[in-house]
């Protein structure tokens, strides 16, 4: 009997392991997997808590968030579905992608459109800096991304639009 129970108890735990860990996907990119918002998780902030260091978070057509409380992983890629269908809405606190100790390098974000309703998209201290396909949407005339201490940084095929850099 105790073999049983004790089965019983494995098969369980391995269940209820399985009914919490996100589904994700393989990336054919060269990053590890793809966590899709909505799908995966519900928000930008979900995939990154849920996220390790070279995974995709890719994000549906449709209005998202992210502010202050959104922790980017190292090799992290933040993509949409085109600057047309995917817009990430930063309120009043903007986003600081910040790398301490050399922890967050290789970010990528690209193929969205960027809405600055406050403090920019500041971006600081990376080795490996990719934006690309986006459009950058500022209110009268505000900073939309301040970029310092970047290393290797490319900027491609990107607009800025009611803004600065």
């Amino acid at each position: 009997m105790k073999g049983i129970d004790l089965l019983r108890k494995a098969l369980i735990v391995l269940i209820l392991a399985n009914a919490l860990t996100v589904s994700v996907s393989f990336a054919d990119d060269g990053s590890k997997y793809i966590i899709k918002v909505p799908g995966d998780c519900r928000t930008i902030k979900e995939a990154c808590d849920r996220s390790l260091p070279g995974d995709t978070i890719l994000l549906g057509k449709g209005e998202f968030t992210a502010g202050p409380d959104t922790i980017f992983k190292g090799n992290t890629k933040l993509a949409g579905q085109g600057a047309d269908k995917t817009i990430l809405k930063l309120g009043a606190d903007g986003l600081d992608v910040v790398s301490v100790r050399r922890n967050l390098n290789n970010f990528t974000i690209r193929d969205l459109t960027v809405e600055i309703g406050g403090r920019p998209l500041a971006i600081n201290g990376l080795d490996g800096l990719l934006l690309e396909n986006c459009i950058f949407k500022g209110k009268n005339l505000s900073t939309c991304i301040k970029i310092s201490s970047v290393k290797n940084a490319q900027i491609l095929n990107c607009d800025i639009v009611d803004g600065g850099y």
